[in-house]
């Protein structure tokens, strides 16, 4: 799978998937972020930490678009199916 189609995979409008990667992201983010201040660490070690910061937040950035997708094309879903329903019972 190239990057391209992972990132589609990661930013299609489905809300479990982007659900998980948004709470998934958001909990690597902050664990890595969390344990960075505690602990005096070597450079080594400060770079993973902020590459694993730098993941868990481009993880719930793409499961935030994800989730913003899927309730703006549900809540389209409900107005067509709404102005569908006005259509066929004129007044």
């Amino acid at each position: 799978m190239s990057p391209a189609e992972r990132i589609r995979w990661a930013i299609a409008p489905v809300q479990r998937r982007s659900m998980f990667l948004l709470c998934g992201g958001l909990a690597a983010f902050l664990a890595a972020g969390g344990l960075a201040p505690l602990f005096e660490l070597p450079g080594a070690l400060k770079w993973l930490l902020f590459a694993t910061m730098l993941a868990g937040w481009l993880l719930a950035c793409a499961g935030m678009v994800g989730t913003v997708r899927y309730l703006f094309g549900h809540a389209a879903e409900e107005m067509r199916k709404v102005q569908a329903g006005r259509m066929k019972d004129p007044p």
